[in-house]
């Protein structure tokens, strides 16, 4: 006899067991209607072991025969846990106490054919709320046992369907793993996250990336958190992907051999990747005969760091060929920068007008500009004719000279702003910043969307005409996006009025930051420069925690009275 669930498509029944699973349901509810309906069984199953916590075969333990395999709960010592360590002190090691054989596989193959995607256990808990990362000791003999055992197979692979791998796995098992990669993940892997920090065994990342390289010919994403001298010959190996969408290496340099490698890749779309210092010059001479090559030709996000300047990204943005970039962040690790440095690459961005309908965030980062240096709007002028950009950022301690007239191009330039960041500005002394309040409102009006602001700017009064606080500074204009407004070492001598100007242009404002150093009165160290910052630096706050408040409540009042104000004549006029 057909009922209604007989008729429900297979895809109901999955979403179904999703919407269990990645909801606030109790845990066992999917394995209660596993265990209880025959037309969910294959579909909670499937939900179950889709995704499992890195490294994944811990979790298969389970399913071996239970004389194949021990587990005890141990506790670990609390003097040997940090301060900010808030896993579970009752742990569970596992171990495997026999040789395993083909038969004690049968129960396993039943699941892990199921297994789509391998996370990190904390990441498993943020996407389900029900879910509770297990605390696993996962003993070397396992990951041996299941090596030996797969190999005799010949043709079985422990997780033949995986698509995604988050690997973090005991330090001690690198040398097990590596080698036999493809005998535990299969060869649809399509995205790699390597997370590891710690010693590992001499080469063993080379033979890990050997061995992907030859178990996954269609990895498409390949991100390696792991910055140690055994990753030297990554780019002797990265020529070996030839399918890759996204690549991001962090701290970890490449080769100019892999960087071309990468540049002819017509899938590649984002490129974050850092160069050593010694291929600078090899590279640029690369990049200025790239023309007619085709080279990035599907680039959407380029993030490229070096260690000390900016004529290398510069470079780069030359040669690539893409029409739809959207994405550029350049970084210098250790050097200083120069206006000069930053106007350079800005203009290798604009060489062309290449990229004006596409492009949306530019970001240039530097730990410090050159003493005496200043950046201007001069550096950035030729991206106002990008008028899609949706983020604007310089980052590096110093100094920032721009004025109200620089504040007004940038606003009616870019109308989708949405991240402004100038700084941080923390130099001391003159010449003092050159932006003002009214500057600010310039940005309010044309700029919409704007939800972060850094700048540092003069917040004096005498710099505002009486006649905006007789009529309200914003004239009655509103931008109620912005959030977050950091100010680097602006000075404030009128917290209270600075206060009400930025509550009557930006409502919706939350959060203040400012770079003054704050030092106790009298502390070893304490100068006048310091106890002057720390004035300024409380003000600040005050700004921030005490009277924005106070003036939004005044705001949302006298709103109220408006309100009141119309009924009241709307209720006369029926009247008469």
């Amino acid at each position: 006899m057909s009922t209604t669930m007989d008729r429900l498509p297979p895809k109901a029944f999955a979403l179904i067991c999703d919407h269990l699973l990645y909801s606030y349901a109790e845990p066992n509810t999917l394995v209660t209607l596993a265990s209880t309906s025959r037309a969910f069984h294959e579909h909670a199953l499937n939900t179950l072991w889709h995704i499992l916590p890195s490294p994944g075969y811990n979790i298969l333990v389970y399913t071996l025969p239970v004389d194949a395999w021990s587990a005890r709960e141990i506790n670990q010592p609390t003097a040997s846990r940090s301060l900010w360590d808030d896993s579970p002190t009752l742990r569970t090691a596992l171990s495997i106490v026999r040789r395993l054989v083909a038969t004690d596989l049968t129960r396993l193959k039943h699941y892990s054919h199921r297994v789509k995607h391998i996370e990190r256990p904390g990441r498993c808990a943020l996407r389900r709320p029900s879910y509770t990362a297990p605390s696993f000791d996962v003993d070397s003999s396992v990951l041996q046992a299941l090596v030996q055992i797969l190999s005799e197979l010949s043709d079985e692979i422990l997780l033949p369907n995986i698509r995604t791998l988050d690997l973090e796995h005991p330090e001690g098992d690198q040398d097990i793993l590596y080698p036999h990669l493809h005998t535990i993940y299969g060869p649809k892997l399509l995205r790699l996250t390597h997370h590891l920090v710690g010693l590992t065994p001499q080469n063993a990342h080379n033979i890990l990336l050997a061995s992907l390289a030859r178990s996954s010919p269609y990895l498409q994403d390949l991100e390696l958190l792991a910055p140690t001298p055994s990753w030297g010959g990554l780019s002797h190996h990265i020529v070996n992907f030839h399918r890759l969408v996204s690549i991001f290496t962090l701290g970890v340099s490449i080769s100019p051999e892999a960087l071309v490698h990468l540049a002819t890749l017509d899938t590649l779309e984002t490129l974050r990747v850092a160069i050593d210092f010694g291929s600078c010059e090899q590279l640029i001479a690369i990049c200025r005969n790239a023309e007619g090559k085709g080279y990035f030709s599907h680039l959407v996000k380029l993030d490229f760091s070096h260690a000390y300047n900016l004529a290398l990204p510069a470079a780069i943005l030359r040669a690539i060929s893409s029409p739809a970039l959207r994405h550029i962040s350049a970084s210098v690790q250790f050097g200083k920068l120069t206006s000069q440095m930053i106007k350079e690459l800005v203009e290798s961005i604009a060489l062309g007008q290449r990229w004006t309908s596409s492009l949306q965030s530019v970001e240039v980062q530097a730990p410090w500009l050159v003493p005496g240096e200043a950046v201007t709007f001069d550096a950035l002028r030729p991206l106002l004719s990008y008028s899609a950009l949706e983020s604007v950022t310089v980052r590096a301690e110093g100094r920032y000279l721009f004025d109200d007239n620089d504040l007004n191009a940038m606003a009616a330039a870019w109308p989708s702003l949405r991240v402004l960041e100038l700084g941080p500005n923390n130099a001391d002394g003159p010449p003092k910043p050159r932006a003002t309040l009214l500057g600010l409102v310039a940005l309010a009006k044309g700029c919409p969307d704007l939800c972060s602001l850094t700048i540092a700017f003069d917040a004096s009064l005498n710099r505002i005409p009486s006649a905006r606080w007789e009529l309200r500074p914003g004239l009655g204009f509103e931008q109620r996006t912005l959030t977050t407004l950091s100010v680097g070492r602006t000075a404030v001598d009128d917290p209270i009025a600075v206060a009400a100007f930025l509550s009557d242009v930006f409502p919706a404002l939350r959060r203040i930051y400012s770079d003054h150093p704050v030092r106790w009165v009298g502390a070893p160290g304490a100068d006048i420069g310091g106890i002057f910052d720390t004035h300024h630096g409380a003000r600040w706050e005050g700004v921030a925690d005490m009277y924005l408040p106070w003036f939004e409540e005044v705001r949302r009042q006298e709103r109220t009275w408006a309100k009141e104000r119309v009924l009241n004549s709307s209720y006369a006029r029926a009247e008469d």
